[in-house]
């Protein structure tokens, strides 16, 4: 017997022509990243680096990692990044992503409250 998922069938109860491309005729559709993603992932990768650097006792600076952040952001920044919010820039989402970082590093600083394994 043929297994449904639920958001297989949310798909085609919204949109019958969906259900058929998606699940039946399998259409690859190109999927955009969008800039709520884009931060998290660049913000995510930021203390990744953090983490990394502590394990091998270094710890970076605010300066560092600021910078750090802004090199991947540059680097992986593309134009298919879609901005929905049409009164926000990429730049302002670029600033909340320094904003957040400044925040955590602020309040966590010298981060040896705990191990991280």
């Amino acid at each position: 017997m043929t297994t449904y998922s639920h958001s297989s069938l949310n798909t085609y109860e919204t949109c019958p022509l969906k259900y058929k491309l998606q699940y039946i005729s399998k259409v690859e559709i190109a999927k955009r990243e969008s800039i709520e993603s884009f931060l998290g992932n660049r913000v995510h990768e930021t203390f990744e680096r953090l983490y990394k650097d502590l394990k091998c006792l270094k710890l970076m600076s605010l300066d560092e990692l600021i910078s750090y952040y802004n090199k991947q952001w540059n680097k992986k920044w593309n134009d298919a990044v879609v901005i929905r919010v049409e009164r926000c820039s990429a730049q302002n989402y670029k600033d909340i992503g320094i904003k957040c970082l400044r925040n955590y590093y602020d309040r966590h600083a010298p981060f040896n409250q705990s191990t991280t394994i």
